[in-house]
């Protein structure tokens, strides 16, 4: 049961305010709106930490490079290295690729997976740039990580 002072010290937020409030309170840019001259429609990059659930997992399927094609790690004389479990230790082949057929340029995939298909798609068609979406990814991405090191807690 909570007792009066307690409901006094509660706040009670809109989850999309308290997620901006919480971000700028950081000192960070909640996100950044992408405006292309000539297009009526604007395209927003999240914040890293308000990601929906969705995006969390396209962006970690993309960091840790699924579905990219792997190669053997060999040692000097040319074995294969094992892992603690036993297994072939791999490394992404470069450039990355699927089934052998090399990729698109990294800012590329990476605007469509912050993104998403579709709002990407539509950027690009409107005449935004793949890198601009990476620029403002990268832009607060940097804020979280000058957080962290100024204020180590």
């Amino acid at each position: 049961m909570v007792n009066r002072a307690e409901r006094r010290a509660q706040k009670k937020w809109k989850v999309e305010d308290f997620r901006e409030q919480a971000i700028e309170a950081m000192g960070q840019t909640a996100s950044i709106v992408l405006e292309v001259p000539g297009s009526d429609e604007t395209f927003e990059v999240p914040h890293p930490l308000a990601m929906d659930d969705e995006m969390q997992a396209r962006v970690e399927a993309f960091q840790r490079g699924d579905g990219l094609d792997r190669e053997p790690v060999n040692d000097r004389e040319g074995n294969p290295l094992l892992d603690a479990s036993g297994e072939p230790v791999t490394a992404i082949k470069e450039p990355h690729q699927i089934k052998g057929k090399i990729l698109e340029p990294l800012s590329v995939r990476s605007a469509r997976v912050i993104l998403g298909d579709e709002i990407h798609a539509r950027f690009i068609a409107a005449g935004g740039r793949s890198n601009d979406v990476s620029l403002a990814w990268q832009y607060m991405v940097d804020q979280t990580k000058d957080r962290r090191e100024s204020d180590p807690k």
